[in-house]
């Protein structure tokens, strides 16, 4: 059963003392993104997040750090089975953001072609592609979507992770 939240996972490593992010080429629709999904059951937003990193990534993540960019998303994006055991009055859900700094080497699921380590420029401007396309609204409000210097918790160096 579907949880009425929605969680958005960012790998990180550092390179020569340079963070550089993860972004996933999407099987079923091209999109590159992050790690992305929805609750099941009971879980909470930090077992969701754990889990689909370890489904979606192949690593098991150990310290996540909850980052504190939060949005909202219409529930009308959402296969309709998923609704089935949500209110009627629901019209959107929390969007939560953790990251996780990926020692490991990824190992793709079936979701996803390939992934790049790319430079927050690099990712916002590959994910700027996907958020202007039209229906896309969605999207625009994820912790990359802004201009300029990446969140401050993405700036943050070894060791503050949670």
């Amino acid at each position: 059963m579907r949880a009425p939240f929605q969680l958005l996972a960012i790998l990180y490593r550092f390179v020569n003392q340079v963070p550089v992010y993860c972004v996933f080429h999407r099987t079923d629709s091209g999109e590159w993104q992050f790690i992305a999904g929805g609750g099941e059951d009971n879980e909470t937003p930090l077992q969701e997040a754990r889990r689909e990193i370890s489904e979606e990534g192949g690593v098991l993540p150990n310290r996540m750090m909850e980052l504190k960019s939060m949005c909202y998303i219409p529930t009308n994006i959402f296969p309709k089975m998923h609704l089935y055991n949500w209110p009627e009055d629901t019209y959107v859900v929390p969007e939560y953001a953790f990251g996780f700094e990926c020692t490991e080497e990824i190992k793709l699921s079936h979701e996803h072609t390939e992934c790049m380590w790319l430079s927050y420029q690099d990712v916002y401007e590959k994910l700027r592609r996907v958020l202007q396309q039209p229906g896309r609204e969605r999207e625009r409000h994820h912790p990359l979507a802004h201009r300029g210097h990446p969140p401050r918790e993405a700036r943050r160096r070894r060791g503050a992770a949670a």
